[in-house]
């Protein structure tokens, strides 16, 4: 049986990685290392390194089973294309079509018009008619990330057709997305829920992660707090998102060859308690990361499960 070689694009880091043992994604590498499996790190086309106990060595680029895309294809996009260049026909999670899907929220929201996502406009010169409809709305970039460019707004309140989003210095298409009214003693809920494929193929939705702000906009990235979503939110209300969290991810899957390893659906909640999607992320943070350095005991080991099992995954297909 072959050792199976999987390739891993992450973001370029700046200065040295940290040692393999600092890290979640390191100590997935040498855990793998253990079971026989190459974890191999690609910040770059030129620049590969495996996990050895306190560094990271560099190699020369070499024959790959399979490919767990991280990378930053948007900001980055002529290194992504290179990447992809130099890794065709392997297996590759998440896919390259799901990832784009996932980039676009208005044909996300369209693919999976069954689930229950707040109503969207996407032409401009409706926006004001929208808003009046609707009294209130988010203003999202298309393709936007990590909770840059988005505008609570509500009647005469501008509209622009074009904003900022995931890149910095760049502009994109804006979309509105009308407002779901959070439950009742709250300022803004949104919740991410992270399913991620097991190794021998079942689903597994991990703990969702609640995040609590007195911003509109509850994203971690943009101050939000996390908290626990059981500690939140009441049973019925969770296993009814878990239910559509579930059923996101089947449908999206029917639709590609390539495996998907991994979702974060993000939802909200409104005032009867309903679950709403927002989003679907095919690269999804790890917010269980927040949690576990307020809750090391109950979320690290979870925290590092996140990030270790999709390559476990990966290393099953090969």
């Amino acid at each position: 049986m072959r050792k199976p070689h999987i390739l891993t694009w992450l973001r370029p880091y700046r200065g040295l990685p940290k040692e393999p043992e600092k890290t979640p994604f390191g100590r997935a590498a040498l855990t793998l290392k253990a079971q026989g499996v190459e974890v191999i790190l690609a910040s770059s086309p030129a620049s590969w390194s495996v996990a050895e106990t306190g560094r990271w060595v560099p190699i020369e680029p070499k024959t790959v089973h399979a490919v767990y895309d991280r990378y930053a294809s948007r900001s980055l996009p002529e290194r992504y294309a290179q990447l992809e260049a130099q890794s065709s026909g392997v297996v590759r999670g998440n896919p390259a079509g799901l990832i784009r899907l996932c980039s676009d929220k208005v044909e996300t929201q369209r693919v999976l018009h069954t689930l229950p996502f707040p109503a969207i406009e996407a032409n401009p010169h409706r926006f004001q008619e929208r808003l009046r409809e609707w009294n209130s709305a988010f203003l999202k970039p298309r393709f936007g990330g990590l909770g840059r460019g988005i505008s609570f707004v509500q009647e005469d309140d501008p509209l622009p057709a074009w904003g900022p989003g995931a890149v910095r210095g760049a502009s994109e298409p804006t979309f509105l997305q009308q407002a779901v009214l959070p439950p009742k003693g709250t300022d803004s809920l949104c919740v991410r829920w992270l399913i991620q494929r097991a190794p021998k193929g079942e689903w597994c939705a991990l703990p969702p992660v609640a995040r609590l702000s007195s911003d509109p906009v509850a994203n971690v990235h943009q101050g939000a707090r996390a908290l626990p979503g059981e500690e939140v939110l009441p049973p019925d209300s969770l296993r009814r998102a878990k239910s559509l969290v579930q059923q996101a991810a089947d449908e999206l899957q029917k639709r590609f060859s390539n495996p998907v390893v991994e979702l974060g659906v993000d939802l909200v909640f409104d005032a009867e308690m309903n679950p709403w999607i927002l989003e679907i992320n095919s690269r999804p943070s790890g917010r269980f990361q927040a949690l576990s350095s307020l809750y090391p005991s109950r979320f690290q080991a979870l925290a590092d499960q996140a990030v270790l099992r999709p390559l476990q995954r990966l290393a099953a297909l090969c």
